[in-house]
């Protein structure tokens, strides 16, 4: 069983004060260029409890709520392209999970929200450290029987993909600019580094976002973030030279945490990781909300999770909360786009605050889970005596808090 046993271990992870939209800056309609890039971190447990869990208990998974939320949204928050970070199922031969990962992934490609993903250490046959992209028996691969090259070329954001089908590039536009992402297999060879290079090559004026699974890593702390081995083969190999690269998404690690690095132009390369699967019902439908402001100057990252306000009343609990207000969930960072990226082109503004406006939707008329009824022991006599007792806890709900 997932739900329950997966509450207690990063409660303090889900468990975070909820900003209320009335916090958020008020904007004007129409005095900024923005867009929003939704990020979707590891879904494996959605996918892998969807059957025995997730539907029986609520006739939908937090996968498909996720793309379902970023289908409808996508014209009001300026939603030009979704980015699914892998480790897309739990077990790689699981026929249900994938299934459950497909038509997920479905609400996108009906909409017509063009997307990129890319397979983690569990979405292939063979993890181990050792063996990289290059060595899979390519016919056996169910990510690639799910997830073909043929079902990415469906949108026109598709820029081609390397032997092995399993790295591609995309490109879309928005606001009059358009970028790069890069997605990588979560091992890749030394010919997908070299093909990788040579598509940054032939696109060198783009701006550029690389994804993959395994780039920067988490510390102890669960806050402080760091580059992983991975992560350091990719940033020599693609990232530190390669100027265009301004942004890296990934997942694997649990927590979240941002890396600033300075690349050797001497700017600023922004590295980003999220995943909440060891949350609350296996990450409770969180993922991200990258705001581009581009008249401003600055990139907003807001955790959200469509999950929670599709939820009927009575299953809420104190861990279901739309928005993480987080140090590393719900931030900003500067970026100058017209100085970094020679010729770029800002367009006439059309937009509001567009965090503003995600959060506005996910918590209008969101009230929560009723408050605990559980009172504090008046002393001692009201707790069961049991030889050897050396202390009692009584968990109260709230994250960090006991009684």
């Amino acid at each position: 069983m997932l739900t329950k046993t997966l509450a207690i271990g990063l409660a303090a992870t889900v468990a975070a004060t909820l900003a209320p939209p009335a916090t958020q800056a008020e904007a004007a309609e129409g005095d900024r260029s923005s867009f929003t890039l939704a990020v979707l971190p590891d879904t494996q447990f959605y996918s892998r409890y969807a059957d025995s869990n997730f539907l029986p208990d609520y006739g939908t998974t937090p996968f498909h709520e996720q793309t379902a939320w970023i289908a409808e949204n996508a014209d009001g928050l300026n939603i030009p392209f979704a980015v699914h970070v892998g480790d897309v199922v739990d077990v790689v031969g699981q026929e249900s999970g994938w299934r459950a990962a497909d038509e997920s992934m479905q609400n996108l490609d009906d909409a017509g929200v063009p997307y990129a993903i890319l397979a983690g250490n569990h979405d292939v046959r063979n993890a181990s450290n050792s063996v990289v992209d290059t060595d899979y028996d390519l016919a056996d691969e169910p990510f690639l029987q799910t997830f073909p090259v043929e079902r990415a070329e469906a949108h026109d954001t598709f820029g081609g993909a390397d032997s092995t089908g399993l790295n591609r590039f995309s490109i879309f536009e928005a606001e009059g600019q358009q970028y790069l992402v890069l997605s990588l297999n979560w091992r890749v060879s030394d010919a997908t580094l070299a093909w990788a290079s040579d598509v940054l090559d032939a696109h060198s004026e783009l701006p550029t976002i690389i994804a993959s699974h395994d780039i920067i890593s988490i510390q102890n702390d669960g806050l402080t973030g760091e580059t992983s081995p991975n992560g350091e083969r990719l940033w020599d190999a693609l990232i530190n030279d390669n100027d265009q690269v301004f942004l890296t998404l990934n997942g694997h690690y649990h927590g979240s945490a941002k890396v600033e690095r300075q690349n050797a132009a001497g700017n600023t390369v922004t590295q980003i990781l999220t995943d909440h699967q060891m949350a609350y019902e296996g990450g409770n439908g969180y993922m991200n909300l990258l705001e581009f402001d581009i008249t401003n100057g600055e990139i907003k990252v807001n955790t959200v999770s469509p999950w929670v306000v599709s939820k009927p009343e009575d299953k809420l609990t104190s861990y279901d909360t739309p928005v993480l207000t987080g140090a590393n969930e719900q931030y900003s960072f500067p970026i100058d786009f017209e100085s970094r990226f020679a010729g770029f082109e800002t367009v006439e503004p059309t937009q509001t605050d567009l965090s503003a406006r995600a959060i506005e939707i996910l918590t209008d008329g969101f009230e929560g889970a009723p408050e605990s009824a559980l009172q504090a022991a008046g002393n001692e006599h009201d707790y069961v005596q049991a030889e050897g007792t050396l202390a009692h806890w009584q968990l109260t709900g709230d994250a960090g808090e006991v009684a």
